[in-house]
Parts: structure tokens; sequence; C-alpha cells
């Protein structure tokens, strides 16, 4: 970094401290939740894009979602750290416009919860149960992360005529083994391969969003710790799990990766990327 380049972070910094810091001030003195009042903040969001909140339950499993738009069924699901909303904010607006779009929490993460093992078996015929519920047929599934396992999984498992496309976006499919993750775990300065993704303290929850995020919000530690209160510290046993069970299933996922493209095929899906909404988190 040049000189010019570090005088303007530090003024960058310098001003966002003069906003946040009075902020933080003003938060800490009523008690106020910053994680709750943006999931409050999501929720009327959501529903100005038409959306609205249902919950499904199967056995002792119970699947809290939003449904709206209109057009061709969109079945959307996140990734480890957060829920539908907050993964899925800056999507709705333009994926509501063409599609009818169902945005659940994951089981164990955010309002969706089950008193059976985790696994992502349960994940993957929850959810299936949930499209039969909704009388849906050939509906588009797009995942995120540990949500590009449930996808493929669903895929995997789903009779012929209930799921239509995937999309599996940032998730090894196949393509993970254990030089892989050892090369990660080096980069990251873990050793603990569940512990990138299961912060057990604020830092880890600061390292986690810069990690997610393609420019990480400047916060003061109270916010990292509020968010590993009201976020991180539920079901993290079960998370543990989800992520534990994953490893040797590799297999399960490598022949449903698509063929290499070649370079004009290359060419044309980094054109079609680059007209979609962009994305913020994991």
């Amino acid at each position: 970094m040049n000189e010019k380049d570090w005088i303007r972070k530090k003024l960058r910094n310098t001003g966002r401290g003069c906003v946040l810091w009075p902020m933080s001030f003003v938060f800490f003195m009523v008690g106020c939740s910053v994680s709750k009042m943006y999931q409050d903040a999501l929720e009327t969001k959501a529903r100005t894009h038409g959306l609205e909140e249902h919950w499904f339950e199967i056995g002792d499993t119970r699947i809290h979602y939003w449904k709206g738009g209109e057009g061709p069924p969109l079945l959307i699901l996140h990734g480890f750290g957060g829920n539908g909303l907050r993964t899925w904010a800056r999507q709705l607006r333009s994926l509501a416009e063409k599609r009818t779009i169902i945005v659940p929490d994951l089981i164990f993460f955010g309002q969706s919860h089950s008193d059976s093992p985790p696994s992502l078996e349960l994940q993957s015929t929850s959810f299936l149960a949930l499209l039969r519920h909704l009388g849906m047929q050939q509906v588009d599934v797009m995942g995120i992360s540990y949500g590009g396992f449930v996808t493929m999984e669903m895929k995997r498992t789903a009779q012929a005529d209930e799921m239509g496309r995937i999309i599996v976006i940032d998730s090894p499919g196949g393509h993970f083994d254990e030089e892989e993750e050892a090369a990660r775990l080096q980069r990251l300065a873990l050793t603990d391969p569940k512990a990138s993704l299961v912060p057990q303290d604020w830092r880890a929850v600061r390292r986690l969003i810069g990690l997610v995020f393609h420019r990480p919000p400047y916060m003061p530690s109270w916010v990292y710790r509020d968010v590993k209160k009201e976020i991180f510290n539920q079901n993290q046993d079960s998370h543990y799990v989800l992520l534990s069970e994953l490893r040797g299933r590799e297999k399960d996922f490598f022949d449903m990766d698509s063929p290499i493209l070649d370079e004009k095929q290359w060419s044309m899906g980094r054109r079609e990327k680059n007209s979609l909404p962009r994305h913020s988190s994991a």
C-alpha cells in the first residue's frame, strides 16, 4: 500500500469512526441489539417486495420461510452463518420481479429448527417436502456455500418431476479433499476446519465477515459481540455435526459437477454472470 492509499484509508476509517462511535455509545446505553434491528429492517424490506412470512411443519421439524413474487418457482438456500433474508437481501427485489421465490432458513439456522439429528439428508428431505406441500413441480433451486450441498443432495434424491435446474454458488461440490482443506486452514492461520464457519468469539466473527464480504463493513468490536450473541451462539453443536458429516462424501457429488467449459463457453458464462445482481455475503 502506497502512502496516498494509506492516507485515504486512515481518513475513511476516521470518518466512519466519527459516525459509528457516537452511535455505538447510544446503542450501548439503551441496550439495543443491532442484529435484531437489522433483521427487523430486512423483514420490512421483504414485505415491501411482496414477500409473506410462512411456517411449514413436518414431523418434529419446523421450517420458517418467505414466499412471494410472480413467475416460475425458485427456491434459494443460504449458507452457514446467516438466514434466508440476511443472505439474499440484495437479490430479493430483482428475483421477485420474474420468479416466485421461496426463501427459507435452513434447519438449525434462523428460525427453522428440528428435534431430529442434524444431517444433510434432513435438510434435503425437509425442503423437498416443503415443495410438495406448496404443490410445486420443476422448481429451480439455487444454493450458496452449504446451501449448495443441500441443493445437490435434493437434486440427487428428488423425483424426476420435482426439480428443474440447479445453481450452485461458491460451494466446492465434489472438489474438496484433505489437501485443499489443509491449504485453506493455512491461509486462515487455523487448525480446526470448523472454526472458520462456527466462530467462538467476536474476533472470529470479524474474520468470518472479512471472508464473506467483498468490502467488509467497518464495525466496532461491540457490534461483532452482538452478532456473535444473536446469530452464532445458537445451535453450535448442530452446526459442527453438519460440517463434520460432509467429510468423506465427496463421491456423492463429484459425478454431479458440470463438465469443464471450453474458452467460448467460459466467456459466455462470464457475460451472463456480469448481468446478475451482486451478492454481498455467504
